[in-house]
């Protein structure tokens, strides 16, 4: 059905009346099947407390979930909004592609999901179409989607592993399930409304049970986690449909509400609008957070106007895309893609801010993208964005750099457009700097936090030339380890003992092809590492790190951090313990004007290591020579990482996933310098093959680094000097500048430009 199609339709219904406002007050449907507990999870004990009154404006009658039968009127009469035109010709078209019978899943003899993924696709069209049926009235539409509820219904078990009611698959199911269900109400017979009610009393009760059962993995209750806002988000759904109609659903309610009022306190600390996993794995589990608020909100009333994160999440959602706003800067296990959104969420998010960037980034991403991960979402898109918002646009004057101080996470943009470039950076500790604290002041329990897809990472960074990704940090890794981070790793006089046999080490890998396949566990790396998931909690209790400076001007961009803190201060051997003896570790970005960065690293120890600095490709491996390796990006433009002040330079390949090894695995560039005692430099320079850089001066003291080079691009020849102070008292790098900063640089005969 095309739009013109669609509007006739609308019309015709709405003349008639009944079908879009009819309630179940003529409709006998009293029997309510009982609650099933799932295997051998214990039921909680019953919570009598429930939730608030629901308010007079709510209506009992169905749709109430996100919108009660009043408001159907003026959902239909949007479908003639000419600024949704665009939204309601995809809807159409999504629609349209699913009108078939052989788009229908579970067909005779097909058998049910098998992987967690297929779970969470089996239901997720469904509340596109079931809104689409009650705001047009297309039978057609409708019967399809009845169809589609039925086979998902009759379905014995929903989802898969060892407790498959907190499954993402059944959660998300449930999820779309109920929202269908919801819609649909008042058009499905009362012997079917029951069959349907059962299979959600049925899950959730299982949903319930093991949220509350001392065995449920800690992941489940983890605010900071999706697997936990998926599945309480569903819970509440269930709850809010069914608590007019089943005893047990208050306790749901609780529960779900309980679960988001830590989430908001959590969220309440991370001022700057970061999510703890990274922003891919963030935008499945703030689709659901985001639908629990929204629920909330609208039924019982929350205080969301003072939450500092949701003030900040519309810029944080611009600054956490790439230019173009296709992809994301990926950090921790998140992927580079939208796994769901981001139109919708950016909707929900500027409701709370004055700001809107998040809606133009979601504009520019609706011009330029097809891309799934937005068709699922459409009719959260249709009740949550507003055609009246005006976006507010980047400019030439938005700084290119962005803190995120709490997730400790820098990103640069030269510009917002899809050719730009851009680059992110972290330095900072898990989950996020006050969120750490509260976690060592022993007032935020980890147990409430989801630690498994953050990396030891610090020091780590990605690089988008002209909007290509060439280096990158995150993606899937197991184990979590700093061997396939863009940051050091450390050899020793005295090898590292791990504590493992060849045995051990053969129930991941061949011990044989361990060291090269995995990694050496002879190296120093950080924190937390060589576990499959990040921690534990305790061996990070003394993890360090932070952002010393940022700054741009006359278009060079300065930034810097320091990570010492983050490896450990000793190490076992074979023999006995040993001090690593790192007492700084520096890296500062530079940014020039034609797009070249030149990395600075500034080491300082007091025993003798041999510093491993790993750059980490996006797309292939490198081709070394000399100093330098080359590497193409995706688009079979070339660029160039250079150790122009020296060191053993190879390519090296390791596997990211040891659970997964038909994954992509690291292509690494890894940079060798052996090291006494004391204080050392090294500058890596990162540019396109069409453009030089020669090192004509290196000067290295104790205080800093003096770098004289010539930069040419375009065919233009720039002498620059560099003078870097890398002490970590301010008096040091005084003395070393003469005057308060960091860094100088001088371009030609300019002045000296002070960071």
């Amino acid at each position: 059905m095309n739009t013109n199609t669609l509007i006739i339709a609308l019309f015709l219904t709405t003349a008639c009346g009944a079908k879009m406002t009819s309630s179940d007050d003529d409709i006998d449907d009293t029997a309510h099947p009982q609650a099933i507990d799932s295997g051998d999870i214990i039921a909680p004990p019953e919570d009598t407390s429930g939730p608030p009154p629901v308010p007079v404006d709510i209506s009992e009658d169905h749709p109430r979930l996100f919108f009660s039968p009043p408001d159907l009127p003026r959902l239909q009469g949007q479908i003639y909004d000419y600024d949704r035109v665009e939204l309601v010709n995809r809807w159409d078209g999504f629609v349209s592609d699913r009108r078939d019978i052989a788009t229908l899943p579970l067909a005779e003899g097909v058998a049910a999901p098998t992987t967690d993924e297929a779970w969470s696709a089996l239901a997720a069209p469904l509340p596109n179409l079931a809104i689409y049926a009650l705001l047009t009235g297309d039978e057609e539409v409708q019967s399809q989607s009845l169809e589609w509820m039925r086979r998902v219904a009759a379905l014995e078990t929903w989802g898969m592993g060892d407790i498959p009611a907190i499954s993402q698959g059944t959660a998300d199911t449930l999820q779309a399930f109920i929202t269908a269900f919801d819609m649909l109400h008042t058009r499905i017979e009362p012997a079917e409304r029951n069959i349907f009610r059962g299979k959600i009393i049925s899950n959730a009760s299982a949903l319930q049970a093991a949220l509350s059962n001392p065995a449920t993995p800690d992941w489940a209750k983890q605010w900071s986690g999706r697997d936990g806002q998926v599945a309480h988000a569903a819970l509440l759904m269930a709850g809010l449909t069914l608590e007019h109609e089943h005893d047990r659903a208050p306790q749901w309610i609780d529960t779900a509400e309980r679960f988001v009022d830590t989430s908001l306190a959590g969220l309440a600390r991370i001022q700057d609008g970061s999510w703890p996993e990274g922003p891919s794995l963030g935008s499945e589990a703030l689709s659901s957070l985001y639908q629990s608020i929204f629920l909330l909100d609208r039924h019982y009333g929350l205080a969301l106007a003072d939450n500092p994160w949701l003030a900040a999440r519309s810029e944080a959602m611009l600054r956490s895309a790439r230019p173009g706003q296709l992809a994301l800067l990926t950090v921790g296990d998140g992927d580079s893609s939208w796994a769901v959104g981001p139109v919708h969420q950016a909707c929900f998010v500027d409701g709370f801010t004055d700001t809107h960037l998040a809606s133009w980034m979601s504009e520019q991403h609706i011009l330029s993208s097809d891309g799934y991960s937005r068709d699922n979402t459409l009719w959260l898109e249709f009740l949550w964005c507003d055609p009246d918002v005006t976006p507010a646009v980047p400019t030439a004057d938005t700084p290119k750099t962005h803190h995120f101080a709490q997730g400790g996470t820098m990103t640069w943009h030269d510009g917002f457009s899809a050719d730009q470039s851009s680059m992110v950076m972290r330095a900072g500790v898990p989950i996020g700097q006050d969120t750490w604290a509260a976690v060592a002041a022993g007032t935020e329990d980890t147990q409430n936090l989801d630690l498994r897809r953050l990396h030891p990472d610090a020091g780590s960074f990605g690089w988008y030339p002209n909007g290509v990704p060439i280096l990158v940090t995150g993606h899937t890794q197991s184990p979590k380890r700093t061997q396939v981070e863009n940051t050091y790793t450390f050899g020793t006089t005295s090898p590292i003992s791990r504590g493992w046999s060849a045995t051990d080490r053969e129930h991941w890998w061949p011990s044989a092809s361990f060291h090269t396949d995995v990694g050496d566990l002879s190296q120093v790396g950080q924190l937390g590492e060589w576990d499959l998931d990040y921690g534990p909690p305790n061996a990070l209790a003394d993890a360090e790190a932070r952002f010393e400076f940022s700054r741009t001007k006359r278009g060079i961009t300065v930034i810097g951090a320091s990570f010492e803190k983050m490896y450990p201060s000793g190490f076992s051997t074979d023999t006995g313990g040993q001090p690593l003896g790192l007492q700084r570790l520096a890296r500062y970005w530079v940014i020039l004007d034609q797009g070249i960065v030149l990395v600075f690293d500034h080491l300082r120890h007091s025993t003798d290591l041999s510093h491993y600095s790993r750059f980490r490709a996006a797309n292939g491996g490198f081709s070394v020579s000399g100093t330098a390796g080359t590497v193409y990006g995706e688009d079979g433009s070339s660029f160039v990482v250079d150790a122009i002040s020296g060191g053993t330079v190879y390519a090296d390949q390791l596997v990211s996933d040891v659970l997964d090894p038909a994954s992509t695995w690291v292509n690494q560039l890894v940079v060798v310098n052996t090291a006494s005692t004391g204080a050392h430099h090294h500058l890596t320079v990162l540019r396109s093959t069409a453009q030089s850089v020669v090192l004509t001066s290196w000067a290295p003291t104790e205080q800093g680094v003096v770098a004289e080079l010539v930069v040419t691009d375009e065919g233009v020849a720039t002498p620059v000097s560099i003078r870097f102070a890398s002490g970590a008292e301010a008096s040091s790098r005084q003395a070393f500048l003469g005057f308060a900063g960091s860094m100088g640089i001088t371009q030609n005969t300019d002045t000296e430009i002070r960071f």
